[in-house]
C-alpha cells in the first residue's frame, strides 16, 4: 500500500494541511500563469491567421472566450495536481459535517 501523500493538521487528523502537502511543482499558481501564456499565444496566432484577414471582431471575441476556457482546461490538466485537488475536496467535505 502506498504511503499517505497528505500532511494532516494536528488539531483535526481528518483535515489536510494544504500548505505542507503542496509539492514544489506549478500547482496551483503555475496553472494561472500557464493559462495566461497559452491564451495569449492562441490569441496571437488567431490574430495572425484569421483576424488580420477577415477583421470580424465578434469572431475574435468569441474565440477569445472559448480559448480562455480551453487554455485553463489544458493548463490544469498538465500543471495541476490531483492530490492537491483531492485535499481541497476533503477539507470542504469535512467542513460541511
Amino acid at each position: 500500500m502506498d504511503e499517505n501523500p497528505f500532511t494532516m493538521t494536528a488539531a483535526n487528523r481528518r483535515v489536510v494541511d494544504i500548505e505542507a502537502s503542496q509539492k514544489a511543482y506549478l500547482a496551483p499558481a503555475g496553472v494561472a500563469g500557464a493559462t495566461a501564456a497559452l491564451w495569449a499565444y492562441s490569441m496571437k496566432k488567431y490574430h495572425h491567421r484569421f483576424f488580420r484577414i477577415n477583421g470580424n471582431a465578434f469572431y475574435l471575441m468569441s474565440f477569445g472566450v472559448a480559448s480562455g476556457f480551453a487554455s485553463y482546461a489544458y493548463a490544469n490538466f498538465i500543471f495541476g495536481s490531483a492530490v492537491d485537488e483531492a485535499a481541497l475536496k476533503n477539507n470542504d467535505r469535512e467542513a460541511t459535517k
